[in-house]
């Protein structure tokens, strides 16, 4: 078969030689083409880096001028020139040991998110936004409007764009700011997150930045470098709120690691909570907030407004307007305080309270513009009647038509009454140009542009005071007292209260007891806030207040809001009733009355709170401590001071943690006290120092935990060294999924069950709230407080609230309370024979 077949030895060697050579080749290739790929990929991306690298740059740049002009006093000055660094409160750890928080507030105080000025009062602990980040959660932002959701996102903002170490892990991130009324419908329901994000941040950014806008964005998303600051959401109603929900549902599912912060109100956020939103707290500013606030602003006010001698303050005593602007007033937030010192300093202000600074501000900022007032109004209770926090141009233009043509008919009038008679005569006056409102409204700055051609006011707040007055006009609410709870309606009615007779409604609102979060009757104490105190209607909430103080004072969490309204009422005689219920044989009452003594600055209370320093109840003994450094004049402190030489254990340490809190007189105390030869001071101290949080303190603590002489104190030194080093256990983290939570593992285990995920850990869940050991029921409330509930898990939730004290009451209390504002239509407790 082979006959005559031959093999030529040199072709046959040439041929092996080259099949092994070429196949030693494919065997490297395969090796090396994964490689080269890759390097491949590395280099495009490179480039794409360098590409975009420039609009990086362009894209912060455009970031850092757009954050300036967000806030109310920016026709002055720009926001990081008066920036009050913003603070945030969480919920504390559930489970945390006393021993563990080291921290007196924490300890004592309930956590109100809806209600921070108590915590600020108090000097409890608070965050970064990147602190609160690093948990690996993203935000949701709550607080009232004019507390500084805004200025806090505008300023991260404007910290990561400048790259500075202050935003921490987030300083190389892309910022993106933008308000949800800058989102067109095309941009919500769009399929393609990355380009409806494009189309929002195109309009306030740079002709040179744009046309690389998009290829940014997408590489950023891609990589995960995006940090999405969403603002305004909480200025629409829920039924305009769901599609942005939607819209950050398609954008975390397409790039999952974007982090987002979303500003909303303490009452609403739904559906947020189940893409893993964990919700935090805008801090209320305290005294020395306001007093950082105001010596900057003296300071910029002598050095641009005062030098070229168009401010009125020039020829004002600075020491005593400043001395009239630092009084100890918590009733307003920090917008109302910051249009009460531009009203000083302007020399236009009309009264002390928030109403008066809003009025000046609103005359002084539409003076020029004739007819701009009653237009404006005009503009705010359409939106109010349409639950819309936006117009568009063309019925704005509609709306204030017969403004327009007032005011050309006036200017006419003006122009023919200075004309002389000769020319008159002659050819007449000369017509002025026509006065168009909407356009000077907006380059005043009263009304904002918005997406598709659509207009805002500048804050809710301001639109709020509107409507709220021009309904007080009308005499009567027009209706909306039947809208769907949002922050349109919330606010008109707190400013109705302030102008108008709100009495019939509030007898309905006091009337209603199917809500054991009590909602609608703390919105109402709310208005006591801001309105007269000779308006009639003050004396039915206040009695209401002061009942339910004595019949829930079993749930501090609620009752401590009901003591924090009663503060801001400005009554005198709340701070009589505080001292009256010092004296209570209920210790939930004493701890109450002390805070309340501490929120009014009574210092008639010292001599009561220097009795209950020593309280057998140490909760108690807290909170006067608290309240008399709250107090902070030199009899005060001393008590606190005398509290930590001679007081119980428990006493003294409370006393030096509260001292941490007082820079000018605390902190010399307990440089002092770390000297002293009584061992009980030296180890209060201790906890003290770990309270201060600067580089003084640790020295010393090192210190002492080397060289004091008693190793109870240097225990205590080298513990409080290592809890410093480690990541605070307050930072919000996300809990694992139901199924796989160690706490409800173990109890199954105890029944010889495993956990499945779906309706079998949700059902084992709910006995863990009937049975569970109390650890087990406090992680399943804090489980609920995250993520929320159903029906079933609700009604175990109330027996929780109900038929328990202590921390289990309270965990329910703030669990429900945010289960509530998560969207779910709490039932009333009533029906299943609890509450009332």
């Amino acid at each position: 078969m082979f006959r005559g077949f031959s093999i030529n030895p040199t072709s046959f060697w040439i041929g092996f030689v080259a099949g092994a050579i070429f196949w030693w080749i494919i065997t490297r290739l395969r090796v090396l083409l994964p490689q080269f790929r890759d390097y491949l990929k590395k280099q495009i991306q490179e480039l794409r880096r360098r590409l975009t690298a420039s609009t990086e740059v362009r894209l912060c740049n455009d970031t850092v001028k757009m954050v300036q002009n967000l806030h109310l006093a920016a026709p002055l000055f720009g926001l990081d020139e008066l920036i009050i660094a913003p603070s945030i409160l969480v919920s504390p750890p559930i489970l945390e040991s006393e021993n563990a928080a080291g921290d007196i507030v924490t300890a004592t105080i309930p956590y109100l998110p809806d209600w921070p000025e108590l915590a600020a009062t108090f000097n409890a602990p608070t965050f970064t936004l990147p602190d609160l980040l690093d948990g690996g959660a993203n935000l949701i932002l709550m607080g009232h409007p004019g507390m500084g959701k805004t200025v806090a996102l505008a300023h991260f903002a404007s910290l990561v764009a400048r790259r500075d170490p202050m935003a921490g892990a987030y300083a190389n991130f892309i910022p993106l700011l933008v308000h949800a009324a800058d989102f067109t419908s095309a941009a919500l329901s769009s399929k393609s997150p990355a380009e409806a994000l494009v189309s929002v941040v195109a309009p306030h950014v740079s002709t040179l930045t744009l046309p690389r806008l998009p290829d940014l964005i997408a590489h950023s998303l891609a990589n995960k470098r995006v940090l999405l600051l969403m603002d305004g959401l909480d200025e629409f109603p829920p039924h305009l709120f769901k599609q942005y929900v939607t819209f950050l549902e398609n954008l975390l599912n397409k790039f999952p690691g974007t982090r987002v912060i979303v500003a909303t109100t303490p009452d609403y956020y739904d559906g947020l909570n189940g893409l893993g939103f964990v919700p935090v707290a805008i801090a209320a500013w305290g005294e020395r907030e306001r007093k950082a606030f105001l010596d900057k602003w003296s300071q910029l006010w002598a050095r641009h407004i005062s030098a070229d001698g168009t401010g009125e303050a020039s020829e004002v005593d600075v020491l005593l307007l400043n001395g009239w602007l630092t009084s100890r007033d918590l009733t307003l937030t920090p917008l109302e305080y910051t249009l009460k010192i531009w009203s000083a300093y302007a020399g236009d202000a009309r009264g002390p309270d928030g109403i008066h600074a809003i009025e000046a501000y609103l005359r002084r900022m539409t003076a020029s513009i004739r007819n701009g007032r009653p237009a404006v109004e005009r503009l705010a209770m359409q939106m109010l009647s349409s639950l819309n926090p936006t117009v568009s141009f063309k019925e704005a233009e509609n709306w204030v038509s017969e403004f327009d043509q007032e005011a050309v008919a006036a200017a006419q009038r003006e122009a023919a009454a200075q004309a002389s008679p000769e020319a008159a005569k002659q050819a007449g006056p000369k017509p002025p140009a026509p006065v168009r409102i909407l356009p000077a409204l907006v380059s005043g700055g009263i009304l904002i542009p918005r997406a598709e051609s659509r207009l805002s006011l500048i804050h809710p707040v301001i639109a709020g005071y509107l409507t709220g007055r021009s309904l007080a006009g009308l005499g009567n609410l027009g209706g909306i007292q039947t809208q769907s709870e949002w922050v349109g309606k919330t606010l008109a009615l707190n400013y109705f209260a302030c102008f108008g007779d709100v009495t019939n409604l509030l007898n309905t609102i006091l009337a209603q007891r199917d809500d054991p979060l009590r909602r609608a009757q703390l919105a109402a104490a709310r208005w006591l806030r801001s309105a007269p105190k000779n308006l009639a209607w003050r004396s039915l909430i206040m009695r209401y207040l002061v009942n339910s103080l004595y019949k829930e004072f079993m749930t501090l969490s609620l009752a401590g809001r009901y003591v924090t309204a009663l503060a801001l009422a400005g009554d005198p005689n709340v701070a009589a009733l505080f001292r009256q219920l010092m004296k209570s044989e209920h210790a939930n009452l004493r701890l109450l009355a002390a805070l309340g003594c501490g929120l009014t600055v009574d210092s008639k209370a010292l001599e009561d709170l220097t009795g209950l320093a020593n309280d057998e109840i140490p909760a108690v003994s807290r909170a006067a401590i608290l309240a008399a450094t709250a107090i902070g004049t030199k009899t005060a402190l001393d008590n606190v001071v005398a509290t930590l030489l001679q007081g119980t254990d428990n006493a003294r340490r409370a006393a030096a943690e509260a001292l941490a809190a007082n820079p000018e007189e605390g902190h010399p105390t307990l440089q002092d006290g770390s000297q002293m030869d009584d061992l009980l001071v030296r180890h209060a101290v201790v906890y003290g120092l770990a309270r201060v949080h600067q580089p003084w303190a640790t020295e010393i603590l090192e210190k002492m935990a080397i060289e004091d002489g008693q190793w109870v104190v240097r225990n205590a030194a080298a513990q409080a060294i290592e809890d410093l080093k480690h990541v605070s256990t307050h930072i919000p983290r996300l809990p694992p999924p139901l199924s796989d939570s160690p706490w409800l593992i173990e109890y199954a285990a105890k029944l010889g069950m495993g956990v499945s995920a779906g309706k079998q850990a949700t059902d084992m869940l709910v006995q863990v709230l009937k049975d569970g050991s109390e650890t087990q029921r406090l992680y399943a409330l804090e489980y609920m407080r995250l993520k929320g509930a159903d029906d079933a898990t609700v009604i175990q939730l109330f027996h929780n609230l109900y038929s328990s004290l202590g921390e289990r009451r309270e965990a329910a209390f703030n669990s429900l309370w945010h289960i509530g504002a998560s969207g779910y239509n709490i039932p009333s407790p009533i029906q299943f024979g609890m509450g009332g």
